[in-house]
């Protein structure tokens, strides 16, 4: 794998957790998303920092990133969590085969359950990054054996068929 850890977002202004606790560990993350303007990762990230601001990452360049990377890291923003949002990077780095540490969201875990592994809060964030380096193969084993169902359920064609079977019941 090319990457350790990764994570693909932007800031909104609001702080991403992870990315912070991995920064003042001293962890080194390779980080996709927009650099400049006033929400820009260049100004929330320190200098000399062990976060690898790599810019803003087009849609069609996310499976190559996901398939060279061990460790997907992702979060939810609060809003997202309140009204039930997903956010589809968890979903994209599993149909590429990802082993995904993301902060816990009921959603989530009722359509993926344990194909991803959840975090509470800081501690348990690096409790669970330290099991993820440990047990990885184990991990991304279980990504792999379930991706024909990640697949079925969640590919393009299955999601326009079900949309389909809405509109023709209204």
């Amino acid at each position: 794998k090319k990457y350790d850890k990764v994570f693909v977002g932007n800031t909104r202004g609001v702080k991403r957790d992870c990315i912070f606790w991995c920064e003042d560990k001293k962890i080194e993350v390779d980080l996709w998303g927009r650099k400049e303007g006033a929400f820009g990762w260049a100004k929330r990230i320190q200098e000399n920092s062990s976060i690898r601001l790599h810019g803003f990452l087009q849609n069609d360049k996310l499976p190559e990133v996901f398939r060279s990377s061990r460790i997907i890291l992702n979060d939810h923003f609060e809003d997202m969590k309140r009204e039930g949002f997903i956010n589809l990077r968890t979903i994209e780095a599993l149909f590429c085969g990802s082993a995904v540490l993301s902060d816990y969201h009921q959603e989530l875990e009722e359509l993926f359950g344990d194909m991803i592994v959840y975090y509470h809060d800081e501690e348990e964030f690096f409790e669970k990054l330290e099991w993820l380096e440990t047990h990885y193969e184990e991990q991304e084993q279980k990504v792999l054996a379930k991706w024909p169902e990640i697949r079925d359920k969640f590919s393009l064609e299955s999601r326009v068929k079900e949309l389909i079977q809405i509109a023709e019941a209204e």
